[in-house]
């Protein structure tokens, strides 16, 4: 190909990103593949973060002192 031949191409593809009207679509559309991509990512890790006490030999569902209190393992069962 030759270097006008690509400039060519190069600019039209310009043309065709900076264009509001792609943009104002391609904006809520990339807002909700975001949003379900972040929901998918979490949901992950928290299944992860759940395997991983579950290997080490932790009740994942075991209530969580509150903040400022200390570890008491009576109240857990230990």
């Amino acid at each position: 190909m030759s270097f006008e031949l690509l400039s060519l191409l190069a600019e039209e593809h310009t043309q065709f990103v900076v264009d509001p009207g792609i943009i104002a679509l391609l904006i809520p559309i990339l807002a909700i593949v975001m949003g379900f991509t972040a929901m998918i990512v979490k949901s992950i890790i928290h299944h992860r973060e759940r395997m991983a006490k579950i290997g080490m030999g932790i009740d994942p569902d075991a209530p969580r002192p509150q903040a400022g209190q200390g570890y008491d393992p009576s109240r857990f069962g230990g």
